[in-house]
């Protein structure tokens, strides 16, 4: 495999014959790690890659996916991995547009998405995530330590230990803070002692 730069205007061959195969120029999704690898193959901005000898699907060539929901079942929408708009010369016998995976004799990336563009797949995955801002965040810190950040800074509020609310969202709530939180301000509400109401917290993974 091999990359050039090259121009926006050379992508647009209408033509184009690859392996004795008619290709052609398609646009699709492609995810990658952090510093842009993908199975350790390293990927740059507005590069043409060359597959060196035929492609097979699934195999040997670059792989993408045409729906950016597809992507997803290959990389991980998290707090690391990165999304990309590609373009993709593809054998025209061999695509299928309906297909989640389409190998590419070459590839291209020619924008990264943003939180604008995966917005409605973030906020299924991560509901704590409503804003740029808050994703940006979480890109920094991870999702799971953002998550933390929220829960102990609440449960601190409810009048309990900053080291008691760690222990608690490490052992009970299960990706149930809201739950933890309401049953906790309850407690407080209803008068019940501190100790009662730390025993009744910290068992209550049984009523979940």
């Amino acid at each position: 495999m091999r990359g050039r730069h090259l121009k926006a205007a050379d992508r647009k061959e209408k033509k184009v014959w690859e392996d004795g195969h008619e290709c052609i120029w398609v646009e699709g999704y492609k995810g990658t790690c952090s510093d842009m690898t993908c199975r350790n193959f390293q990927y740059e901005m507005d590069k043409e890659f060359v597959h060196d000898g035929k492609v097979e699907r699934r195999g040997k060539g670059f792989n993408f996916s045409t729906k950016l929901k597809d992507v997803f079942d290959h990389y991980s929408l998290d707090d690391k991995n990165r999304f990309f708009k590609v373009q993709a010369l593809v054998y025209k016998d061999d695509y299928d547009e309906h297909y989640n995976v389409n190998t590419a004799k070459k590839i291209i990336f020619t924008e990264e998405l943003g939180y604008e563009d995966l917005k409605d797949f973030i906020e299924k995955k991560m509901p704590y995530v409503t804003s740029e801002e808050i994703w940006n965040k979480v890109r920094e810190m991870g999702y799971e330590e953002y998550r933390r950040s929220i829960f102990v800074k609440d449960f601190m509020e409810i009048g309990y230990t900053e080291l008691f609310a760690n222990v608690i969202f490490d052992n009970v709530c299960c990706n149930d803070e809201e739950a933890v939180l309401n049953f906790a301000r309850a407690l407080k509400a209803e008068g019940v002692s501190k100790e009662m109401s730390v025993y009744l917290i910290s068992n209550i993974h049984a009523m979940l």
